[in-house]
């Protein structure tokens, strides 16, 4: 994480912070999301850089946001490729990445509570922290385009 951007925010903030860097340990490691999250939830560390650690998260939205990431997730990533500019593939993607696009996805679309506005700003921030303006611009694009599509669809 940029050591330049140490601020953190709320609890759920923090807590998308967290789903983001589980989801990614997934694919890095050959532990299930069930077996990350049934520890998380009993001893959460959110690493912010090498020295920060935080432990306080929202365990129930945690556990809400990436179950409902896992059960939806052949949906959430043929959203993203939808929107992918022609040339790239989910594969392409950089895990990091593609944890925040899945997460943020999966906000617009099935946390019909949180303004997608909120969820943008989150995402977006998270993508800024982890790498640099190119890519956060990136996740403004493809988040924006899901969510502008999705109020579409409410709409009609």
């Amino acid at each position: 994480m940029d050591q330049n951007r140490k601020s953190v925010g709320g609890t759920r903030s923090v807590t998308r912070l967290y789903a983001v860097q589980m989801l990614y340990c997934t694919g890095a490691s050959n532990r299930s999301l069930d077996q990350l999250l049934s520890s998380a939830i009993i001893s959460p560390k959110v690493f912010i850089d090498e020295e920060s650690v935080l432990t306080k998260v929202d365990c129930s939205f945690l556990k809400k946001l990436l179950t409902t990431y896992e059960t939806n997730s052949a949906q959430i990533a043929q959203t993203i490729s939808k929107y992918l500019p022609e040339s790239w593939q989910l594969d392409r993607l950089d895990p990091v990445m593609y944890a925040i696009l899945g997460l943020g996805t999966t906000e617009i679309l099935y946390f019909q509570k949180i303004a997608h506005t909120i969820i943008l700003n989150e995402y977006i921030e998270l993508a800024k922290a982890f790498f640099d303006k190119p890519e956060a611009s990136f996740v403004n694009g493809i988040l924006s385009a899901i969510s502008t599509n999705s109020n579409q669809q409410q709409n009609n």
